[in-house]
């Protein structure tokens, strides 16, 4: 399973600065050298070839997260107020008044120009091309979402579990069901299973084919703040209470592997090999294997995004200082 060299550095590529913390990355899959930075003063500016291209300066309204369209054309970023910004190439697109709510999780679709988001419990689908709403369905709630990997349906996490509409029946939902409610989500690579974490600190992974038939894990010693799953293998990894776990589907069952012996901030699995970077307590950037062996290491401080470019191997920390960092992976 790990097919990962047995030397790797982080090379310093290096460092800009926005006026406050760093909220949000995002890359487009066309451009290994573009990045797109997010602060809490509400910036949203564009870091490319050691320069910074500023789309919004701070105004105090914080952007919350940021999504480039497949194909790169448009970034949108939202944020606090209501407030959804979507750039065509550049130029700030005129959107309709989408009221107060605030905007902290929207996702484009993996192939096409729609925009999936939540904002004041209603989930809103835009569609680029038309530059109009194409639907908006009231939800009691919705903590996150992420749409299928193969683009047929969209997850949204919230009170009662997880609901999965497809594209094809938008105005039907299968549904993950959760006791209390689900707060984080991911999709496995291949799409087969679909992972949630519940607000009451369990676990839920079920395959896409029997959603009513989930896997439960219990025994967290605190709720779940991030799930990913590592390429190369049906591995996922959870950050509860500053502790690293990993479940893997063997002989018909999800089973624990032993946790490293480290506090972890944050984790960002690479996308293409069965390579973890995270974040220690304290300040640091780890590289780790699926067998966690340590590969490389760097200094850092008050990391709060941690983000791969999906098709390379660059990758970045945003700081609570307003300092973005990059690295090249090499061996």
């Amino acid at each position: 399973m790990n097919d990962t060299p047995d030397c790797l550095l982080l090379q310093l590529q290096g460092t800009v600065q926005l006026q406050d913390y760093i909220t949000a990355i995002a890359c487009a899959l066309t451009q290994a050298d573009r990045w797109a930075l997010a602060s809490a003063a509400g910036e949203v500016a564009i870091w490319q070839q050691q320069s910074l291209q500023y789309y919004r300066t701070a105004d105090e309204i914080g952007i919350d997260c940021l999504s480039y369209s497949a194909d790169g054309q448009f970034l949108a970023a939202g944020g606090r107020n209501g407030h959804l910004s979507i750039w065509a190439n550049g130029e700030l697109e005129s959107l309709p008044n989408l009221g107060k709510g605030w905007i902290d999780r929207l996702a484009w679709h993996p192939h096409q120009p729609l925009l999936a988001f939540s904002c004041d419990r209603l989930l809103h689908l835009w569609d680029a091309r038309s530059q109009s709403l194409t639907s908006r369905l009231l939800a009691n709630s919705i903590f996150d979402l992420a749409w299928h990997p193969q683009g047929t349906a969209l997850a949204t996490a919230g009170y009662g579990g997880v609901a999965v509409r497809s594209l094809a029946d938008w105005e039907t939902a299968e549904l993950l069901a959760v006791d209390t409610g689900a707060h984080r989500l991911a999709w496995s690579y291949d799409g087969d299973y679909l992972a949630a974490a519940t607000i009451d600190r369990f676990l839920s992974i079920a395959h896409t084919d029997a959603l009513e038939q989930p896997w439960v894990m219990s025994g967290f010693p605190s709720k779940i703040q991030q799930l990913a799953w590592i390429n190369g293998g049906p591995l996922l990894a959870t950050v509860s209470d500053r502790q690293l776990i990993y479940w893997l589907y063997a002989e018909e069952q999800w089973q624990a592997l032993p946790e490293p012996e480290c506090p972890v901030a944050l984790i960002a699995p690479h996308p293409q090999l069965p390579l973890l970077a995270r974040t220690n307590v304290g300040g640091g950037i780890a590289l780790q294997d699926v067998d966690f062996a340590m590969l490389a290491t760097q200094t850092l401080s008050d990391c709060t995004v941690l983000a791969w470019h999906p098709i390379g191997h660059t990758l970045l920390a945003g700081s609570a200082d307003g300092s973005t960092t990059c690295w090249q992976l090499t061996d």
